[in-house]
């Protein structure tokens, strides 16, 4: 009898332990994935644009079904309000913000590199 209430214990604490181990394991691992998903969408989405000829800064305000063009320009680069449907927190509005980041940093590099081939002395 005292063996199978501690064997029962036992099952129950191993059981207890697994649960809560998975369930606090994944839900980082998840949104990390997320955040690097969302970060290579940001580095295409700016190679792409680039190489279309497009400078943009795009950011996250407000609620659009669509990227829209504010009218307005920072220096080369026309400023964009990114596409966003309010909700309550959800790990979407993170994920846009971390592509939006990853989107602007690599335009922004991408148009300095430009600048730097073309005032680069030439090669003999």
């Amino acid at each position: 009898m005292k063996i199978t209430i501690v064997a029962a214990l036992a099952f129950l604490l191993a059981t207890l332990h697994y649960k809560l181990h998975s369930d606090f394991s994944e839900k980082p691992r998840m949104e990390t994935d997320v955040y690097i998903l969302a970060s290579k969408v940001g580095r295409m989405r700016a190679e792409k644009d680039f190489n279309s000829g497009m400078l943009r800064k795009i950011y996250f305000r407000g609620t659009n079904s669509i990227d829209k063009y504010t009218g307005t320009n920072f220096g080369p680069f026309q400023i964009w309000i990114s596409r966003f449907n309010a909700v309550p927190y959800d790990i979407s509005d993170s994920a846009l913000q971390s592509e939006l980041y990853e989107y602007n940093q690599v335009m922004q590099r991408k148009y300095r590199d430009s600048l730097n081939k073309t005032n680069a002395p030439a090669a003999k």
